[in-house]
């Protein structure tokens, strides 16, 4: 596309947005201490409605405390986000059956599947004193409590 005809849709979807009758403005994004090699993908379901993300990543640290700390992360985000006990992310089990249902609504949205704002391809390892790292990790094991008892709670409840 040339620059013409991209300044012109950018136009366009500035003067669509404008006319629009939006309340809320925000930025999401991932911090610096948070650049794990990872691939996202955009999912709409068979109604098309059910908009939802698939995220393949490559955690620096061990799994189980990275998959732990982003379900309590998301659980934190908002209140319109699912809840921990709702949100699944786990070690992938197997490579192809993984890839395979990430890349299943191709057909719907080709190249658009992945996320490319929200992808990250190369590691970046941070240079954090290590006792700093540590600190932080504790902190947020913490924090993982707070959120995971009142979810496991409820559960137990049911």
């Amino acid at each position: 596309m040339n620059y013409a005809e991209n300044n012109k849709q950018r136009q366009a979807m500035a003067t669509w947005l404008a006319d629009r009758d939006f309340t809320v403005f925000g930025r999401l994004k991932f911090t610096d201490g948070h650049r794990t090699e990872r691939a996202v993908f955009m999912h709409t379901g068979t109604s098309q409605n059910n908009l939802h993300y698939h995220i393949k990543a490559n955690p620096a640290k061990d799994i189980g405390m990275f998959c732990e700390t982003a379900r309590c992360v998301w659980d934190e985000t908002s209140s319109f986000t699912m809840g921990y006990e709702n949100t699944l992310i786990c070690g992938v089990r197997s490579l192809d059956r993984t890839a395979s249902y990430c890349v299943h609504e191709y057909q719907t949205h080709g190249a658009d599947t992945l996320h490319l704002s929200t992808t990250h391809k190369k590691k970046v390892i941070p240079v954090h004193n290590p006792i700093y790292a540590m600190r932080r990790m504790l902190k947020r094991q913490q924090q993982n409590e707070l959120i995971k008892e009142p979810a496991w709670m409820h559960s137990f409840l049911r």
